[in-house]
């Protein structure tokens, strides 16, 4: 069976939340310790200018919350670009997927075939629009639109027999 690597940003952003670890969070919470000191000295600078009054003042509440509102927006926005970078970086390495009873092949767009054997994979997932085929540190993608439910159902009773 032969099908096409080229996916869209949806179809990326559903193999990645499919292939999410803890260590993708630690990670993340790791290289975004900055914003999480930035919200800690924002939440004391609140709570001290605020330690004589009676009552909470509604201009530093809205500020705060609109801090923690902006560096949300800015990680998800970041997150977003590189799922689009990634997913642009695939279409352009990946031309088409030939899969057969050895393994996968990827053939590239300069003509180069990458084989990866059946007994080097050991996980696959099923999503609502890709099948994602490995780990989750390197998977590959294959989209259910390049596939009629015919193949669908013909590519996963093959991952069903070839990985365990």
């Amino acid at each position: 069976m032969i099908v096409s690597c080229q996916i869209g940003s949806a179809e990326m952003r559903e193999a990645f939340r499919m292939n999410l670890t803890p260590s993708f969070w630690f990670r993340s919470a790791v290289r975004n310790a900055r914003l999480v000191i930035y919200l800690i000295v924002l939440i004391v600078i609140l709570v001290v200018g605020t330690r004589g009054a009676n009552s909470m003042p509604t201009r530093g509440i809205v500020g705060l919350v609109f801090a923690i509102f902006l560096l949300l927006a800015l990680y998800l926005w970041r997150m977003h670009r590189t799922l689009e970078k990634s997913a642009k970086a695939l279409n352009e390495s990946c031309k088409t997927l030939t899969i057969d009873s050895q393994g996968m092949t990827a053939e590239g767009a300069n003509g180069t075939k990458n084989f990866i054997p059946w007994s080097a994979i050991h996980r696959w997932r099923e999503g609502r629009l890709v099948f994602t085929v490995g780990d989750a540190k390197s998977f590959r993608i294959v989209p259910k639109s390049a596939l009629g439910e015919m193949q669908s159902a013909e590519l996963r009773s093959a991952l069903q027999s070839q990985i365990r």
